[in-house]
């Protein structure tokens, strides 16, 4: 396993950080049971390499794990998860996926876009299929096979690879809980401008951590209660994100909130949110729309 140390903030890239966590005998133990029961073992031997210590940016709130495994390690992790509770697997979108991508089309219908969208990280597919039902031609990508070799009666199209999308440009790319489980984020909001029209729309939607680390009991059963993950369990959420890390991740990667008159009467919540949330931590929110600066993508249409 090759070990990454993020010795400064993945999101705003401030050196200062505070420690807000170190495993003990008992947290280890826990991360022993939480890879026996979610990942078959798969990560027995992992306490060896990574200190399981988790960092707070003291700029932009952002939480992180201070070691991360690579690219290989992730990947095997995932295809060793079991499914913690014996429930149906969800075969369709909700109606709030639903109204969500419909809201986004006619948003992108009516500033004249056509309707090319990828869902970048698209998992299970339930949002690519959220988009596909309300009109969106869609291309997923997902690398991870065993979240998709089940999915049937689809209406888009699936890649595995980068290389797959052939040059692609899409009006549309939706990263639906994506930011949050990749080491790093910047290099894979950098790697989606190829993919970029002039006028292109991000949309983004993480975890906002704000909303749990308010629980002063947040690391007292970290990294698992014996039923449930903790929010930043080891090692599929490497980062928790505030409304102020978000913002400037994504400012830095070079794109800007789209903040048009049109989109503030299309997401008028969403957009008072994403402002305010900066000085009232309370109501913020992680789900934003972005537009890629000009200055990235040169003449392209």
């Amino acid at each position: 396993m090759n070990i990454s140390t993020i010795e400064a903030c993945p999101a705003c890239e401030g050196g200062g950080q505070t420690q807000v966590f170190t495993p003990d005998k008992e947290a280890k133990s826990r991360f022993m049971e939480l890879s026996s029961v979610k990942y078959k073992g798969f990560m027995d031997s992992w306490l060896e390499d990574l200190d399981m210590q988790i960092m707070k940016c003291n700029g932009c709130g952002h939480i992180y794990h201070h070691t991360q495994p690579d690219f290989a390690s992730l990947s095997g992790m995932y295809n060793a998860g079991v499914q913690l509770k014996q429930v149906e697997p969800k075969l369709y979108p909700d109606s709030n996926m639903i109204k969500s991508m419909y809201r986004l089309y006619r948003f992108t219908a009516a500033k004249g876009l056509p309707t090319q969208l990828l869902d970048y990280g698209s998992g299970n597919c339930l949002w690519t299929t959220a988009a596909s039902v309300v009109g969106f031609q869609v291309t997923a990508y997902e690398p991870n096979i065993k979240r998709i070799k089940n999915i049937a009666n689809k209406n888009f199209t699936i890649v595995q690879q980068l290389s797959e999308l052939n040059g692609n440009r899409f009006d549309v790319i939706n990263l639906e809980q994506v930011l949050e489980h990749t080491k790093d984020p910047y290099e894979l909001l950098r790697g989606l401008i190829p993919y970029l029209k002039s006028r292109s729309l991000l949309r983004i939607a993480v975890p906002n951590i704000h909303h749990h680390v308010r629980n002063k009991d947040i690391w007292s059963m970290f990294p698992f209660d014996g039923a449930k993950m903790h929010i930043m369990s080891p090692y599929e959420h490497l980062h928790g994100f505030t409304n102020v890390s978000l913002q400037l991740l994504v400012k830095r990667a070079g794109f800007a909130l789209d903040l048009s008159l049109a989109t503030c009467r299309a997401y008028p919540l969403n957009t008072f949110r994403t402002i305010m949330g900066k000085l009232i931590p309370a109501i913020s929110t992680t789900e934003c729309l972005m537009r890629p600066n000009s200055d990235i993508l040169g003449t392209r249409p």
